[in-house]
């Protein structure tokens, strides 16, 4: 169902960090504890938590996929899982998509963020890796909405304001999606 979502969040160009929400909500549900209040922020609307895709300990700072509008980031720094909590910056470095980047000192403390260790030991560590597998998988089925939205399947987003010509319109419909549908979603249910 998640992959679904993804893929439908790509193909109306979602605004925002869906997919990155969606892997740290459900991270967070599983983690339990001061896990749990954070998820059900996240679900009521009150707070955007995201996720590092690299541990702490290889990249303290290092650029974070919806970190500019976060309250709040998640990373793994060996076997613990931390996040930290404080304002977003609020503005991306210039990139292409303007996807809300950030870049993000995960060791630093400063501007009132807090640390909080919401679990630790190898499970968690395992839990971690899961869900940047996840993002993985989730990403991919996004940008194969993306390419089918492009392709013909509902959007000009590669076409602008011209269609096809009336003679090459029966073309769109035979475009194979990017990645094939159903491996995307076999790997998704694996989770």
């Amino acid at each position: 169902m998640r992959a679904l979502i993804a893929e439908e969040a790509g193909r109306h160009l979602a605004p925002g960090p869906v997919i990155e929400t969606i892997v740290a909500a459900r991270l967070l549900a599983e983690l339990g504890g001061e896990g749990l209040h954070w998820f059900e922020r996240v679900q009521s609307g009150d707070a955007i938590v995201t996720l590092a895709l690299h541990e702490a300990g290889l990249r303290p700072r290092q650029i974070v996929p919806g970190a500019a509008v976060a309250d709040a980031v998640l990373y793994l720094d060996e076997d613990e899982i931390v996040l930290l909590a404080g304002s977003p910056p609020g503005k991306a470095p210039a990139n292409l998509g303007k996807a809300p980047l950030a870049a993000i000192d995960l060791e630093d403390e400063a501007d009132g963020r807090t640390r909080l260790i919401l679990a630790h030991g190898p499970d968690a560590r395992y839990a971690y890796l899961a869900a940047i597998e996840e993002w993985k998988i989730l990403t991919a089925a996004a940008l194969a909405g993306l390419g089918r939205a492009g392709a013909g399947d509902g959007g000009g987003i590669c076409l602008g304001t011209r269609s096809l010509r009336p003679a090459d319109r029966h073309l769109s419909g035979h475009i194979p999606p990017l990645g094939g549908i159903h491996h995307r979603y076999r790997a998704a249910r694996s989770f």
